[in-house]
């Protein structure tokens, strides 16, 4: 997508952090990016300048072609052998739904949602990427985390005029603030 693009190519990668020995000079983090999306690696490949520098590791698991995605029994024996902890989790949604008087972020199944849950437990800042056409689809498909919640930190997201969302985005975004 656009915004994984963006993110991607953004002039923080790699970031530099200062050197816990004398605290004076910066060294660089190479970061270790986990995914079960091809789009994701491909997006890497394709558009990061830094993807020479930049770690990846797929999950194991059954391809969901439509979607470009792995998921499945093999997915969690990779999490689980590999003791997944990370910094940060970015991961895409298919929509918003409000599912029992809560939204909540959705994917396409059970499977992807339950290896989403696990990407966001292994990391302590846990980011929703999703484009305005994603918010109020209406289809609650798996649902994997609420939008107001302390299993979120920050929704990234566009303005929502493209779409035709901007009263929708503005108001998530003031239910988002009240959690």
């Amino acid at each position: 997508s656009d915004l994984m693009r963006q993110l991607l190519s953004a002039k923080a990668f790699p970031m530099g952090v200062p050197d816990p020995d004398d605290g004076s000079a910066v060294r660089l983090i190479r970061p270790i990016i986990h995914t079960n999306s091809l789009s994701v690696v491909n997006a890497i490949e394709q558009h990061s300048r830094h993807r020479s520098s930049i770690k990846v590791r797929i999950v194991g698991g059954e391809l969901q072609m439509d979607h470009k995605n792995v998921s499945g029994v093999l997915s969690d024996t990779c999490l689980d052998s590999w003791h997944l902890r990370g910094d940060i989790a970015i991961l895409g949604a298919t929509g918003l739904s409000e599912l029992l008087g809560t939204r909540t972020f959705c994917c396409d199944g059970h499977e992807e949602a339950h290896l989403k849950t696990r990407f966001l437990e292994a990391c302590w800042f846990r980011v929703i990427v999703a484009d305005s056409s994603k918010f109020g689809t209406g289809t609650v498909n798996q649902s994997f985390v609420p939008l107001a919640g302390a299993d979120l930190d920050l929704v990234v997201t566009d303005d929502g005029s493209k779409t035709g969302n901007e009263e929708k985005i503005r108001a998530f975004a003031e239910e988002a603030k009240k959690k």
